[in-house]
């Protein structure tokens, strides 16, 4: 009787564990927004995007300056803000180095978005490039405040796409 006893609280414990587990996944990598990850970042405080494009084997990166005034930041920050992002288990784990060979058709760009007076959360307040977007050939990281996130969002390459068609 006691063995038995001993079985069902083991088998609890493990379900127990397990749901706990599938909920803070479930947690983890819930769809959130741009303003949900930042409230603090204004677009009216938003004053320049600027970053570079790599395209296939081009010899050098290509650098763009898009400014507050033109459609483009219009289109380009509307990408951003509107889009979803789900946070990845890959950001739990350390980071080393990356490397890809490059075909033809891939590509790869940052988008760094520049800021004017963000008042953080630790009562500082900074201005210049608050926030940085990085698609490396398939992979989407976050850059914000010193800390790096890898994320995922629906149609990765359609999104990573037109956002280079804004950019070029």
């Amino acid at each position: 009787m006691k063995k038995t006893s001993k079985k069902k609280r083991s088998f609890a414990l493990t379900a127990l564990l397990v749901l706990f587990l599938l909920g803070a996944y479930a947690w983890y990598t819930r769809p959130v927004t741009l303003p949900a990850l930042y409230p603090m970042l204004k677009p009216e405080q938003c004053t320049q995007i600027q970053g570079y494009y790599e395209i296939g084997m081009q010899p050098e990166q290509s650098k763009f300056t898009i400014t507050k005034d033109s459609a483009e930041f219009e289109r380009l920050w509307d990408l951003f803000y509107d889009q979803s992002y789900r946070r990845s288990l890959k950001d739990l784990l350390p980071r080393g180095t990356r490397i890809h060979r490059t075909e033809e058709d891939d590509f790869q760009w940052t988008v760094d978005v520049l800021f004017e007076d963000i008042a953080f959360p630790d009562g500082s307040t900074g201005s210049g490039t608050i926030l940085s977007f990085t698609y490396w050939y398939g992979t989407f990281e976050l850059f914000f405040d010193g800390e790096t996130h890898i994320y995922r969002v629906p149609e990765p390459e359609r999104w990573a796409a037109q956002v280079l068609a804004i950019i070029q």
